[in-house]
């Protein structure tokens, strides 16, 4: 794992959890780094998210695919926990996938760590709580921002997620803020977001 990625992934559970530094320790052994490509798909449609995901850089969507096009319906970057979260919480099999919106770099974990000595102690649920909390924090804050409307939620976004609008397609601006491609056309054409 690259130093900076650590690094970063260290300041955000010191931050978030409290974290103790040998339970960061034994966690940060179990975690590898991995470099995607844009339009990489994550998580498939129609099968079970068991992986946790820290975003260090880019930008990731979930989608899912309605009437045979991809609607997205989540955004995640920098700093987010990545995960399809019904899924991964549930145990069950879903209809989103998780894809690239840019290139990105990600430090993952399995869900499964029962084969660790940390697995089950207190700590452990503290740092499982702490971190369910952030992202149901983040997730509202998205989803808040998606009921603004494309004005005043395009600006709010871009506050959370600095940069994510530059790999926001025509498309994932339509089903994102619930808008028509030419409601989208006219107002990128006139506002400092059109950037992809």
């Amino acid at each position: 794992m690259d130093i900076e990625y650590r690094e970063q992934l260290t300041t955000f559970l010191k931050e978030v959890t409290g974290i103790s530094d040998e339970f960061l320790s034994i966690t940060l052994r179990r975690i590898n780094q991995k470099r995607i490509k844009k339009g990489t798909i994550l998580k498939e449609a129609g099968t079970m998210d068991s992986l946790s995901r820290f975003l260090c850089e880019g930008t990731i969507g979930l989608y899912i695919d309605k009437e045979e096009e991809p609607q997205l319906e989540h955004v995640f970057g920098t700093a987010d926990i990545v995960r399809e979260y019904h899924s991964y919480y549930d145990r069950v099999i879903s209809p989103y996938y998780l894809k690239a919106m840019s290139d990105a770099v990600v430090l993952q974990i399995e869900r499964d760590l029962s084969d660790i000595g940390i697995y089950g102690t207190s700590e452990f649920f503290q740092v499982d709580n702490a971190l369910y909390n952030y992202i149901l924090q983040r997730r509202t804050a998205v989803t808040a921002i998606r009921a603004l409307g494309l004005q005043e939620g395009g600006e709010q976004l871009d506050i959370l997620l600095p940069g994510a609008f530059g790999h926001f397609k025509l498309r994932d601006l339509t089903t994102f803020f619930n808008r028509s491609i030419s409601t989208v056309s006219r107002w990128k054409r006139k506002n400092k977001f059109n950037r992809s």
